[in-house]
């Protein structure tokens, strides 16, 4: 392993610190500035921009950006931009993360290179913050597991494993696709969320049927020792992540604040619905599904889902002393400071060139 990290700081490291030193010095003080406001500041976002470009301009060829480099800056936005839109973080981040993107070495500018970032952002990120959730909410550990091994819940989950979610796995296999265990986690998570979005007796009938007929056309596969096992840990692993760990995270990080105390920016962590009748009720979102979010987000909520804004917290207010509205507290997620660990994922990207799953399996 030393010797791995030896021999990647001293061929990619030390030649690509002119480059990187510079980046790496501007991301502490954006971090900083992001602690310490909440805020990117757009000049900043724009100078890393403008670097980049020229920094590509004098490495191309006749002061020329290699067209891979601008694909994967277009899909970095995309992506970024995607994130900012479903809520997991604010647009400021989605920028810094796009033009990130513009400052690895020439040789990493593959299709694999983004995935590589943003799992050097988030993965260590998500396992330090887990462990201090999983050691700070021992209290809640009953009620999570309880949220988590709710039986409609895992019979859903059953049924989409050995329904939707085996038929796409073993399509894909008959195309000679590669199915490993993070391709099988992401197709699980997403049929689950599309199934408990559209949860009905017929829906229920759909499952069941797809199941009883994986059991007469797949039995002698289905029934394997191999396969329980792996479809097994798939489906501990799957309720450990998204039930689990999201119970307790949901109700570590989201306070509870008076609707006069709200501020500009703070994340919903629970929307207020107006009903057909006229009166008002809250709905967790902890409860409902990504897609289900999503739709809401376009819905019958009164304010911003993502996050609040003055004419937001005005209304509330109003319709709070006005006597329109009994209720009188949101729940709002705690700040999350991105920033520095955007910061943290470059630094590990192109200190490792690569991700760390690919880095680890490469030492052991």
């Amino acid at each position: 392993m030393m010797e791995i990290l030896i021999d990647q700081f001293y061929n990619v490291f030390l030649p690509f610190l002119p480059i990187s030193l510079p980046v790496i010095f501007l991301g502490i003080f954006i971090s900083y500035e992001d602690y310490r406001t909440g805020l990117i500041k757009n000049q900043y976002i724009i100078a890393l921009f403008f670097g980049g470009v020229f920094y590509h301009l004098f490495t191309g060829n006749m002061f020329r950006i290699e067209f891979e480099v601008i694909k994967i800056f277009l899909m970095a936005l995309l992506i970024g931009f995607g994130l900012y839109f479903i809520g997991i973080w604010p647009a400021g981040d989605a920028k810094l993360f796009t033009v990130y993107i513009l400052f690895f070495p020439p040789y990493m500018y593959t299709d694999q290179l983004i995935m590589q970032f943003a799992l050097n952002t988030f993965v260590p990120v998500f396992l330090v913050f887990s462990t201090i959730v999983f050691l700070k909410s021992r209290e809640n550990f009953k009620d999570a597991l309880k949220y988590s091994f709710e039986p409609y819940r895992l019979f859903l989950l059953v049924m989409v494993v050995f329904g939707i979610a085996g038929w796409v796995m073993r399509f894909l296999e008959f195309l000679n696709f590669r199915v490993n265990f993070f391709v099988a986690m992401f197709i699980l998570f997403l049929a689950f969320e599309i199934v408990f979005t559209l949860i009905s007796l017929k829906t229920e009938v759909i499952l069941v049927s797809l199941v009883l007929l994986r059991i007469i056309f797949d039995f002698e596969y289905i029934t394997s020792v191999s396969y329980l096992y792996e479809t097994f840990n798939l489906i501990i692993i799957f309720v450990f992540f998204r039930f689990f760990i999201l119970y307790l995270t949901f109700h570590y990080y989201a306070r509870e604040v008076s609707i006069d105390k709200l501020e500009e920016g703070m994340s919903p962590a629970e929307g207020i619905v107006k009903e057909e009748d006229g009166g008002y009720h809250k709905v967790s979102f902890l409860k409902v599904s990504l897609i289900d979010f999503m739709q809401d987000k376009k819905r019958n909520f009164i304010h911003d889902i993502l996050f609040l804004k003055d004419e937001d917290i005005e209304k509330l207010k109003s319709l709070r002393e006005e006597g329109e509205m009994d209720i009188s507290s949101l729940k709002v997620d705690k700040t999350q400071h991105f920033a520095f660990l955007l910061l943290i994922g470059y630094i590990l990207t192109f200190l490792l060139g690569t991700d760390i799953f690919s880095f680890f399996m490469l030492i052991i």
